[in-house]
């Protein structure tokens, strides 16, 4: 799926007003998407090429280390683990 910046937008504004302003709603999207990525490549890879196939393509799209490191990065700028709030003191 892919959104232009106000779809983008868009989408996260009524994913916080929904579900307040957590950004967890916003990777709980992120993850649901990616999930149906793989099931995606599943079923098209068993429609051109069989089960077998589609068994180890959904596999092989589920344990993309790449995928996985992006599911848990919200475009390119948060890191999978949050850093700590630090905040600087203000100029004397």
């Amino acid at each position: 799926m892919n959104l232009n910046r106000s779809q983008q937008r868009d989408l996260v504004g009524l994913t916080y007003w929904l579900g307040g302003p957590d950004p967890r709603w916003i990777f709980a999207w992120q993850m649901l998407l990616g999930m149906a990525s793989n099931l995606l490549v599943y079923l098209v890879t068993r429609r051109c090429f069989g089960d077998l196939a589609a068994t180890l393509a959904g596999f092989m799209a589920a344990l993309c280390g790449v995928a996985l490191y992006f599911e848990a990065v919200l475009d390119g700028v948060m890191s999978p683990v949050s850093p700590p709030d630090v905040r600087r003191p203000a100029p004397s």
